[in-house]
């Protein structure tokens, strides 16, 4: 290798580790803001207006009002039927969605959504069937991704695009990733009895995506479908029901506590029972935004209910080259940047020969 290539060689890697460095500092950011509940923009509803801070999407999903820990509805329009046609919102850490549904009958897509994280990078989600097309703010296009029953494969004729990106592929592939996630949060809020949000990205989140990578993609899946793409995923909601028929809510002074009690129990159900490729894995960040305190790891081995907080995801490692993980909740939404951080991180650790993730909450029945 001459002078010339191995400068090019070394100036591409520092290309690439500055892109990841700068994601990390990115996520460490979010995190804080999160933690601290800062809104950069400082939104404010309209005055007097009918309905502010509601959240509805007509004849598509469930009544939900909004929080200050939640999204809040900046604007919306309806269709003549008097179902939504577009809503703009912003979460707790200033990302901005706009959602857009379309008038019923022959149109270019199902449904959009365009993200704006707080640092102003945009990404559009826009799905036809089961297809799902990324652009970036200029819309040009980023990548196209199909749900099978082996879930997200990427169409390889699109997803050559990020290759043609370069040098600043591991930004714009980084950049995709965070936009990704806020878009899952937003869709997460809406889950209903068949009706799942699902988020699923590369373990291994800063290699320069080729036409054989792991795909990107955020949308709803009916249960049957994230079942047959998480081997598993039916006996562990079974585990989290049948804690929850087991731990009373009365029987505990707080939210918090009652919390850890139903993760435990599920952790010591699953012990109980092994299902092979099921793995409760405890999480730091979690346990510290859900609880407010990190994790005690001195009650794993004493009975549920003890003074001490933890929280867990279930990682379902039954298919080869797949991790997935249900999020358990016993209370709010969410998956900031930095959990996403931390499953890659779980996954390479613990599961290396996952190479692609899927994440859906799990909530028991009962």
């Amino acid at each position: 290798m001459d002078a010339r290539s191995t400068h090019r060689s070394d100036l591409s890697r520092f290309r690439h580790d500055w892109a990841a460095l700068r994601f990390e500092w990115a996520m460490l950011k979010l995190q804080l803001a999160l933690k601290q509940n800062f809104n950069p923009l400082q939104p404010r509803n309209p005055a007097g207006s009918e309905g502010a801070g509601r959240w509805t999407l007509g004849g598509n999903g469930p009544v939900r009002v909004a929080t200050s820990q939640e999204w809040k509805v900046l604007s919306e329009k309806k269709q003549p039927d008097g179902s939504l046609a577009e809503q703009t919102v912003m979460g707790p850490d200033g990302t901005i969605i706009r959602a857009e549904y379309p008038v019923r009958g022959p149109t270019r897509f199902d449904d959009r959504y365009t993200v704006r994280t707080p640092d102003g990078t945009v990404r559009i989600f826009e799905n036809v069937g089961s297809v799902q097309t990324i652009y970036d703010g200029e819309g040009r296009k980023l990548s196209e991704v199909e749900w099978t029953r082996n879930g997200p494969e990427p169409v390889a004729r699109v997803q050559e695009t990020f290759v043609f990106l370069a040098p600043a592929v591991p930004a714009a592939f980084n950049a995709t990733i965070v936009a990704v996630g806020a878009l899952y949060v937003f869709l997460s809020i809406n889950n209903g009895p068949n009706r799942q949000a699902v988020l699923s990205y590369p373990a291994q989140k800063y290699d320069v995506p080729t036409p054989t990578s792991p795909a990107i993609f955020a949308g709803y899946l009916t249960n049957d479908e994230v079942s047959k793409a998480c081997g598993a995923y039916k006996e562990a909601q079974a585990f989290l029901d049948d804690a929850t028929i087991r731990i009373r809510k009365e029987d505990y002074s707080s939210k918090a506590t009652y919390g850890t009690a139903v993760h435990m129990e599920t952790r010591n159900l699953m012990r109980a029972t092994p299902v092979e490729g099921l793995h409760a894995e405890i999480s730091f960040l979690k346990t510290l935004d859900e609880t407010g305190e990190p994790p005690n790891f001195a009650i794993l081995n004493q009975y549920y209910g003890r003074i001490g907080s933890m929280r867990m995801d279930i990682f379902d490692v039954t298919r080869p080259t797949v991790a997935c993980v249900y999020d358990i909740k016993t209370g709010k939404s969410g998956l900031p940047p930095a959990r996403m951080n931390e499953i890659a991180t779980t996954t390479r650790l613990n599961y290396p020969q996952a190479q692609q993730i899927i994440v859906t909450e799990m909530r028991s029945a009962y």
